[in-house]
């Protein structure tokens, strides 16, 4: 079954928060959260800080502002020499989800933590 839920601001912030704790846990015992889950993570975080996440491309967003959301932020060339791809490696990856990113008007923008989720999710494997 597809569709959408809806939960309430204050919903939101505590599955932010679980899910926080749970990465802290994880990280703790050599483990580490899965791209997607990340993902959700992430997307509940910039609905709560107001950023339309629903906008394909933020051509308005500037690396100030990706800072300021408290995540680091990588070009899909820094994160395609990290993972020892090409930035059209980086740019699938992105587009099926595998490694959170924010797609701006000259490209995209790669969370620098969802790359360390993928190497280590390869590396389990």
């Amino acid at each position: 079954m597809n569709g959408y839920i809806a939960v309430t601001h204050d919903e939101a912030r505590q599955l932010v928060s679980a899910v926080d704790n749970l990465a802290t846990l994880a990280k703790q015992r050599g483990y580490s959260l899965s791209p997607g889950v990340r993902a959700i993570r992430n997307t509940l975080a910039d609905i709560l800080t107001g950023v339309d996440v629903s906008a394909p491309v933020a051509e308005d967003r500037s690396a100030l502002e990706l800072a300021a959301q408290g995540t680091a932020w990588v070009t899909t060339t820094e994160a395609a020499h990290r993972l020892s791809i090409t930035p059209n490696g980086v740019r699938d990856l992105c587009r099926r989800g595998r490694l959170y990113a924010v797609k701006l008007k000259s490209g995209y923008a790669v969370a620098a933590d969802s790359i360390d989720d993928y190497l280590n999710e390869r590396k389990d494997r």
